[in-house]
């Protein structure tokens, strides 16, 4: 396989959440020195920053075990295919770890 062929293969089985969710999260750390100028109450608009910040973390750790599954989807050696398969599900964990840490990092940050 080519780069070529790498880039075409990743470009396929990457979801479209991951631009807007990264662009979304620029979008957020770009603006809040203005929204913090903007808003009268700088406390408003420092939970409002990690609330936006939070919503646009969220899905990213999950965007990896997708792509790991779809690469398996795509794989046709059973050996690399059971290794994406491995990392699917290792990347769930993960990311199920990480939405909590973030879930309770705004919570408290809101709180």
């Amino acid at each position: 396989m080519n780069i070529l062929q790498i880039q075409q293969l990743m470009r396929r089985v990457t979801p479209r959440l991951l631009g807007w969710a990264l662009g979304g999260l620029v979008g957020v750390l770009v603006l809040s020195p203005f929204t913090l100028g903007l808003l009268s109450d700088e406390q408003v608009a420092s939970r409002m920053f990690a609330y936006l910040v939070g919503l646009c973390l969220l899905p990213l750790p999950w965007i990896g075990p997708y792509v790991a599954w779809q690469l398996a989807n795509q794989v046709t050696s059973p050996f690399w295919k059971a290794g994406w398969r491995f990392l699917t599900v290792a990347g769930c964990a993960g990311a199920l770890l990480a939405s909590i840490g973030i879930y309770w990092g705004v919570a408290f940050t809101l709180g």
